[in-house]
């Protein structure tokens, strides 16, 4: 669907929710419609949101991938500053930077930004990921880091400091995955890493898993791995001949659900408080399940 038709469609949906508002408040007087003009701002995105989001929302099954300059003009400005940083403290941790890609026409509203590193004598990589989206007129763009140490059996570990929201559910055993919004200091979330790594990984040992290819390395990480996921968690199901996967209903509830306020909030401020617990287990050398 084009840009005309999706505000077209949008319109249609608001002029339908706006009879739908007022045939309801013909029927209330009093206290009835003032908890009706209350509640309504609250559950219209999480009753309208579901059909919008499942109708416009889709992932490309072969996104189209190009090189980039993370220092050059045409890189995002929130790119630029978190890349200067934090290149230079993986290069003092031993990191080489390997490649940076650019993923064009991955989403229908998002632009993603990669940098790929990795550490050849203790078989970690790391990953500067910045995504870029618009909603409405509004432009969001945020930048991550992520460490990764994959073992010979499957297992994977995986600690990045994500700060925006998880919307699709967190992968099963063999993989290990924590985020650590709190802690945007490279070396502080190496140790973290580290640590967990040698608990989930203990008697295993560390493959490199980029190999040859840096680009099929994040082709599978990034994307294989994660699209099979989506659609084996019920979230996504695949549109072979339009060569994108789009949400079941199932996924476009959840995920508008997940993504609307106050819900948002509350899932994020538990997602600190998890992480907050498990780096105070780590200190304190206890048991982290």
């Amino acid at each position: 669907m084009n840009r005309f038709g999706e505000k077209f469609a949008n319109l249609a949906m608001a002029c339908l929710a706006g009879a739908v508002a007022i045939s309801v408040l013909r029927e209330v007087s009093g206290t009835g419609v003032l908890i009706a003009l209350i509640a309504a701002p609250i559950l219209a995105p999480l009753l309208l949101g579901p059909f919008l989001i499942h109708r416009t929302h889709w992932s490309a099954l072969e996104p189209n991938f190009a090189p980039f300059d993370p220092d050059g003009p045409d890189s995002p400005p929130e790119l630029r500053r978190y890349f200067a940083q934090a290149a230079e403290e993986l290069e003092l941790l031993g990191f080489e930077h390997e490649l940076s890609r650019r993923t064009k026409q991955a989403t229908n509203n998002a632009e993603g930004f990669v940098s790929l590193f990795r550490n050849r004598e203790t078989m970690e990589t790391a990953r500067i990921i910045t995504a870029v989206g618009a909603t409405g007129i509004v432009r969001i763009a945020y930048s991550d880091a992520g460490f990764r140490t994959e073992f010979s059996d499957g297992t994977e570990v995986v600690t990045s400091n994500r700060r925006s929201p998880k919307v699709y559910p967190t992968m099963p055993p063999p993989y290990h995955g924590q985020a650590f919004p709190q802690i945007r200091e490279i070396g502080h979330l190496l140790v973290i890493h580290r640590a967990l790594a040698d608990h989930f990984g203990a008697g295993r040992i560390p493959v490199d898993a980029v190999g040859d290819d840096p680009g099929e390395f994040l082709r599978q990480v990034d994307h294989k791995r994660p699209q099979a996921h989506h659609v084996a968690c019920g979230y996504n199901y695949v549109d072979e001949m339009a060569g994108v996967q789009r949400l079941t209903w199932k996924g476009a509830v959840l995920m508008t659900w997940k993504l609307s306020p106050p819900i948002k909030q509350v899932r994020l401020a538990w997602e600190r408080f998890r992480a907050a617990r498990l780096l105070g287990k780590l200190k304190a050398g206890r048991a982290i399940g």
